[in-house]
């Protein structure tokens, strides 16, 4: 009986390994699918911001033709004189191609998929040393700014005609919701990494809604 129980422990070990490995890999794909969840919800608001902004718009117009417009005069300025006026969200023709939106090497793919694979890597991972700084890969409105479960710091900008890009594991974000960003203007640092993963920044691209491979958008990127 002796004899065998280096066997049955060595066989106990590879079981484990196994079983510890596929646990790994779930736990992986649970949080890649939270973190695709999370960005679903807040282009969601983008959306809805979206909308919100083309009514205010459509109001400002109609303001303009039964009032007239008041040229030189921001909005409060002179409650005596009313002008409502908004800046235009910039053309998709102006945002692309994007600009790296850091210095590094992809350490991950834009990778989708389905049954039985489950990868849903909605974006591509640029691996880079903490702290290093983060500009924004092109003109737009910033719509979301806050610290997420999975992704850090997360920042949202709008460039118009449906355009946006994400900026996740960040450290810190600079720009406040509802400011405007130019190309390659500063808007946070990437944060330390963990679990393993080392510190990268996860850049995201969506045209309305739909994720798009962010590297094809960026025809300079250079590692």
């Amino acid at each position: 009986m002796k004899s065998w129980r280096p066997v049955i422990i060595l066989l106990a070990a590879v079981v484990l390994a196994h079983y510890g490995f596929l646990l790994v890999r779930s736990m992986r794909e649970w949080n890649l699918q939270r973190e695709n969840q999370l960005l679903r919800q807040q282009l969601l608001t983008v959306g809805s911001l979206r909308r919100d902004l083309a009514a205010l718009q459509d109001l400002s117009s109609k303001l303009n033709q039964h009032l007239g417009p008041v040229p030189g005069v921001e909005l409060g300025q002179d409650a005596g004189r009313v002008a409502i006026a908004f800046e235009e969200p910039v053309a998709a023709s102006y945002a692309l191609p994007l600009s790296p939106p850091v210095s590094g090497r992809i350490s991950r793919l834009y990778e989708r998929g389905g049954w039985p694979q489950q990868i849903d890597h909605a974006g591509i991972d640029i691996a880079t040393g903490p702290g290093e700084l983060v500009y924004a890969a092109a003109a737009g409105h910033v719509v979301f700014r806050d610290r997420t479960q999975r992704l850090g710091f997360l920042v949202l900008i709008d460039h118009g005609q449906g355009l946006t890009t994400g900026y996740g594991h960040m450290s810190m974000a600079f720009p406040e919701i509802g400011e405007r960003v130019a190309r390659g203007q500063l808007i946070g640092r990437v944060a330390r990494g963990g679990l393993g993963r080392g510190s990268h920044l996860h850049f995201s691209t969506q045209r309305d809604g739909v994720p798009l491979d962010g590297v094809t958008l960026m025809t300079d990127w250079k590692e």
